[in-house]
């Protein structure tokens, strides 16, 4: 039926018509073959179900490896060519699939075609209103690739995190590529050093990772034995690197396995086991240099110094030394700002002991200055946000200058003969301009005001930005419909929209009765938080006052026959970070465990029910009744002590 299309296709990979004439793929090379009978399989995929999305989902990853070796246009000619041809089928969701992946291919190879961003978010739409729920979570991964890369931190880990909630539920044999995501999102909170919940998420894909796939699998092992080594969980640290280590010894990995003897000499130099670690580090130098990995190499031999010189032997410490600094000289660039951090330091202390002080203050100096650096570039990642000027400031500068503009241009052109009629101009000109710098002003506020805290935009208005603040002590909610999907997919967008905005808009009105601010909306998701910007000491009452009176707004619209939705809602106490991110368009958001844990008392909730942990309840239980429901189970958190709340006091 469709094999007009799947010609077309085939020849565009082979570039030869001629060959249908004869039993064509025995004659092409094996990676044309491949994606030849990768098409082949699509052909037979095409009207199946969405049960069928594993089998899609593996061939297209199958085609896909097959034609990202191409230039950059033309394996995007070929997945366009493969998305032309799945036009018109019964089954809507495999053209959808490969529509993704077009634009998660332009995303990596960094080609910034025009409406990108405008394309990707076209997709996540149609993806959150027509789509099987795993084809939502492959649209937020590619969105938060897209974000990653523009280096927009925030907005990548809010999608790659909505996404994760939608793949967690799901098998392997179910999801295919939960694997990569969970190794991807493990790797961005790594990035961020925040090692405990990359650990989590490493934990769970060594849990369900196959024995067959190890040997591709030996970086995220030996990563999340790094989690553990730098949480300075030492035992579960070397049991990761001796599981990676095995894997590599199995596949004869000799670069792996020099990385991993160093990871293993870390942790034992790390625990004062010198006797232990001297070894390892040695045998990492010596595959290191051969495999040319100059900065592990580096860095074992400027160790190995360090404990020959605490073993005494300063001659054989200075020796190594030397032999480090050589390698940076000559291997490395001298002004790598990862070397000076974590070699200088080791050299200096070497030269210190040695009593060769001005080389050790040399080093040191460098040192010092390279972990600044990195300390600020960590900083700027993390929640800097607005700089030099608000785009208010600048937008009312603007209309100054026109201003005066106009009145020198009035007053030239006019002359003193009639300066009478140039001072009312000017007067009338000015009356006009102030009036509208008044209302630009105005709208300027209330825009930043309705993105912002009112101390955090007067901040921001005052110096040009605003510095992240640590609250130890915030209470912060999360909501979230039940069955919202299911439902949804009765609505028309229109109605569901209509729907989501009365709710949230509800919701709005309802916590500006307390003192609590709206953090954001994520899909039907409504998050919150008591405490913050200005610290109080109600803010767990406000909350949780709040939530009841969402809950009896909800029983309400049931009784008047409006609601299709029941929802759950998730509260807990503890500390947060908070604080503005963006450039372009700013957002207030809190980080921290608190907020986490926040989002698995909603999702270990019940429909209807108000569901806070032991620290909440600990603050509010002389003005609620609360049912203790024991120590619950939650995702990557373990047992929580968990309350319902049952009514006022």
């Amino acid at each position: 039926m469709y094999v007009g299309n799947l010609k077309d296709f085939y020849c565009s990979v082979c570039g030869n018509r001629s060959i249908f004439k004869i039993p064509f793929i025995l004659l092409l090379p094996l990676s044309k073959r491949l994606a030849l009978l990768c098409c082949i399989l699509a052909n037979s995929l095409f009207g199946q179900s969405a049960d069928s999305y594993p089998s899609q989902v593996k061939l297209l990853d199958s085609l896909y490896n097959n034609i990202y070796h191409l230039d950059s246009a033309v394996s995007l000619q070929k997945l366009h060519d493969l998305y032309q041809s799945s036009l018109g089928q019964e089954d809507k969701n495999y053209s959808f699939l490969i529509k993704i992946l077009i634009l998660n291919h332009q995303v990596e190879r960094g080609l910034q075609t025009p409406g990108l961003k405008e394309s990707i978010h076209e997709v996540l739409d149609e993806a959150q209103l027509n789509h099987v729920e795993r084809i939502r979570a492959d649209a937020l991964q590619m969105a938060g690739n897209f974000y990653w890369n523009r280096k927009s931190y925030a907005q990548a880990l809010e999608h790659y995190l909505y996404g994760s909630r939608i793949y967690e539920t799901f098998g392997l044999s179910q999801f295919p590529r939960k694997l990569i995501y969970l190794k991807d999102l493990a790797a961005k909170f790594y990035f961020f050093t925040d090692y405990a919940t990359a650990k989590d998420y490493l934990l769970e894909f060594w849990k369900i990772l196959p024995k067959e796939q190890q040997s591709k699998n030996i970086s995220p092992i030996n990563t999340l034995g790094l989690c553990y080594s730098n949480l300075q969980v030492y035992d579960s640290s070397e049991y990761f690197f001796n599981q990676a280590e095995n894997i590599a010894r199995l596949y004869h990995d000799e670069e792996w396995i020099g990385i991993i003897s160093g990871n293993k000499a870390n942790i034992y130099y790390q625990q004062g086991k010198l006797e232990m670690a001297l070894p390892l580090f040695e045998k990492d130098v010596s595959i290191s240099l051969q495999r040319g990995s100059h900065m592990s190499a580096a860095l074992s031999v400027a160790t190995c110094g360090s404990i020959y010189m605490t073993y005494g032997q300063a001659d054989k410490a200075i020796e190594y030394i030397l032999k480090a600094r050589d390698i940076i000289n000559n291997k490395i660039n001298r002004s790598n700002i990862l070397v000076r951090a974590k070699v200088y330091p080791i050299i200096a202390k070497v030269f210190a002991e040695r009593g060769m002080t001005r080389e050790a203050y040399l080093y040191l100096d460098s040192a010092n200055a390279a972990k600044d650096t990195m300390t600020r570039q960590k900083s700027l990642l993390y929640l800097m946000g607005a700089r030099n000027k608000v785009e208010a400031e600048k937008h009312l500068d603007e209309l100054r200058e026109k201003e005066a503009e106009v009145n020198e241009q009035k007053l030239i052109r006019n002359g003193l003969i009639v300066g009478s009629i140039c001072l009312l101009l000017f007067a009338a000109v000015f009356f006009v301009q102030r009036n509208r710098i008044k209302k630009e002003k105005l709208r300027t506020d209330e825009l930043l005001l309705n993105i912002l805290p009112s101390e955090v935009a007067d901040e921001l208005k005052e110096k040009g930005s605003a510095e992240a603040r640590q609250y130890e002590d915030v209470t912060v909610m999360f909501t979230d419909f039940k069955d919202f999907t299911k439902i949804s997919e009765n609505l028309t967008p229109k109605q569901l929209v209509a729907d989501i905005h009365s709710y949230f808009e509800a919701f709005d009105k309802i916590i500006s009765k307390y003192t609590i601010e709206k953090i954001k909306t994520i899909g039907d998701s409504y998050m919150c938080a008591g405490g913050l910007p200005v610290a109080n000491n109600t803010h767990a009452l406000d909350v949780v006052r709040a939530a009841w009176d969402l809950q009896e707004y909800m029983n309400q619209c049931k009784k008047d026959g409006k609601d299709l939705y029941d929802i759950r809602i998730g509260i807990h106490t503890g500390p947060v970070v908070a604080g503005i991110v963006g450039v372009m368009k700013f957002a207030y958001d809190i980080w921290g465990d608190t907020v986490n844990t926040a989002s698995r008392l909603e999702t270990a909730g019940e429909a209807g029910k108000i569901n806070i942990s032991g620290s909440t309840y600990e603050m509010v239980k002389d003005h609620f009744r609360c049912t203790y429901r024991g120590k619950v189970e939650a995702k990557h958190k373990g047992l929580i002590d968990m309350y319902f709340v049952d009514g006022k006091i």
